[in-house]
């Protein structure tokens, strides 16, 4: 496949096999989101570069984009290399670039019209639904998101720095998940933090 343009301002083109992704990155990118993304990319060419600290030599932002340039086999990415102040600022914002877009609340009819206008959807970084199928039937490659209902008991554990919070991820394994709108379609990817109670308990009494 042909390179895509480069339409964003960057510092300098880097070779896809020299950038280093950040040991501390928390996001897992399934195939299905990297063969949209590269879809995206191969039909508007970059938009932003990948971000990379001048502290570490790691990436802070884009680590999907570098998996999607492997995946197409692109000889040279654009890099936009920024000074941090310290490690914690680093990671401050690769969390927060993760993060960020999670914490919105979407307008579904106003995205729905907005949708409407277009010819191909999945430009929009949105799946195209096959008509007649019934989206609340269909497992998609991530899994739904444990339900809390109101008869379970629970426990609610608090992390008040990004460290801790890292550690619990990577204890309780969780992984990015599906949750369902009211309508029961899928809606957004996060992080699963309702976790099976009695799975965890034979997992760390086996």
């Amino acid at each position: 496949m042909s390179e895509p343009e480069i339409r964003c301002s960057y510092t300098r083109l880097v070779a896809v096999g020299e950038l280093k992704p950040h040991p501390k990155n928390p996001n897992q990118h399934p195939r299905e989101q990297l063969e949209l993304f590269a879809k995206i990319i191969a039909h508007q060419g970059w938009r932003r570069p990948i971000r990379v600290s001048n502290l570490s030599g790691c990436i802070t932002a884009g680590h999907g984009a570098l998996a999607v340039a492997k995946l197409q086999g692109w000889a040279e990415v654009p890099v936009d290399f920024q000074d941090y102040a310290s490690p914690e600022d680093e990671v401050a914002d690769l969390l927060a670039d993760n993060q960020l877009a999670q914490l919105a609340d979407l307008d579904e009819a106003g995205v729905k019209g907005l949708l409407a206008e277009l010819d191909d959807v999945e430009l929009a970084g949105f799946f195209a639904e096959e008509e007649g199928d019934d989206p609340a039937d269909t497992e998609p490659e991530v899994a739904f998101s444990e339900v809390l209902n109101e008869s379970n008991n629970y426990i609610v554990l608090v992390f008040d720095n990004d460290v801790d919070w890292l550690q619990a991820q990577t204890h309780f394994e969780l992984q990015p998940v599906m949750n369902r709108r009211q309508n029961g379609k899928p809606h957004t990817r996060g992080v699963g933090r309702v976790v099976n109670g009695a799975a965890y308990l034979n997992r760390i009494t086996a």
